[in-house]
């Protein structure tokens, strides 16, 4: 949901009168809606960003207003976004006079400002989770049903030939890729915003190559992003490795954890590695899962979904840092 908030002055405002105020606020043109935008991400200030736009009026339901400034935040807003919104009316009111209107309370006040202040690490973090979370989403919108004859058909040939089997090996490779994307991403990010953790990595790279401290020097590359290299995180011991040193969280006792399905049990660990070993075969030996329908699709997505929840979680109890944004925010 939207929060609209309005400045309603007697006076008329110039776009420039507008511009000298709020552009030190760190507002600027939003050229796409011919509006301007507060959006700012060099500490992970914003997570949807504000926006603010002029008109004027001589309507007479407005009594004596000419200028209506008009700001607004979507639902995700972080803590500052909503206070880059309420703070721009602020200023601008002790220079313009009038008064703000709440267009959702059809009242004169400011929104008062309740959201959780997170940690820039906590939203760096946060922002792998929600693409990971999406990712599977989007992935289980494409999950086929397949004909139970030709999963059960001895005949490989007919099998690979159907589209909708075809289509259901496509989604390994991406639930792979997501699955790496957030390993890789969290462990970077984390790092970035953990002096232990790169004073480590500078320790254990005493002797730098030239070509890597020029990059480090002209900012192209960070010491995580050098490290993460060297991990190959489709290889689940590996990944542990190197979140047990540089994290501080142990990956196994996530991936250890068993979950009921359709009656079964099954660990994460199990589940996942079957998926990347399938996403192995299909990529670099051609190999073609000629029993993979919607049945098994759906117990992939539903496990790789519990692994983001599950890793989440142990941030959360390890490290207190609260990464679920979408439920936060």
């Amino acid at each position: 949901m939207s929060i609209d908030l309005e400045l309603r002055s007697p006076h008329y405002i110039t776009k420039k009168e507008l511009e000298d105020i709020i552009f030190p606020l760190g507002w600027t043109i939003d050229r796409r809606y011919s509006s301007y935008i507060w959006y700012q991400t060099s500490n992970y200030e914003s997570t949807r960003g504000a926006w603010l736009n002029i008109q004027y009026t001589e309507n007479a339901q407005y009594r004596k207003t000419k200028t209506i400034i008009s700001t607004m935040t979507n639902a995700g807003r972080s803590y500052e976004d909503l206070e880059a919104q309420n703070n721009a009316l602020k200023v601008l009111k002790r220079h313009f006079e009038g008064y703000i209107y709440n267009t959702q309370e059809g009242t004169r006040s400011y929104i008062y400002n309740d959201l959780p202040k997170l940690l820039p690490i906590e939203k760096a973090l946060g922002f792998v989770y929600i693409t990971y979370s999406h990712n599977i989403m989007r992935a289980s919108f494409i999950v086929e049903e397949v004909d139970e004859r030709i999963i059960k058909s001895d005949d490989s040939y007919i099998a690979s030939l159907d589209k909708f089997l075809l289509r259901n090996n496509t989604v390994i490779p991406f639930l792979v890729t997501s699955l790496e994307t957030l390993l890789k991403y969290t462990f970077i990010k984390y790092i970035e915003n953990d002096d232990d953790a790169i004073e480590q990595i500078y320790k254990k790279n005493d002797k730098i190559h030239f070509s890597k401290l020029r990059g480090l020097l002209s900012g192209q590359i960070t010491m995580a992003e050098i490290e993460a290299k060297e991990i190959n995180f489709q290889n689940l011991s590996l990944a542990h490795e190197g979140y047990k040193k540089y994290v501080g969280i142990d990956l196994f006792s996530i991936l250890n954890k068993h979950l009921e399905y359709e009656g079964s049990s099954f660990s994460l660990r199990e589940v996942l590695s079957e998926i990347i070993e399938m996403r192995h075969e299909f990529i670099h030996e051609g190999v073609l899962n000629t029993k993979l329908g919607s049945t098994i699709m759906n117990k992939y997505i539903f496990f790789m979904k519990q692994f983001g929840i599950k890793f989440i979680e142990e941030f959360n109890h390890k490290k207190n840092l609260r990464l679920d944004l979408e439920k936060l925010l």
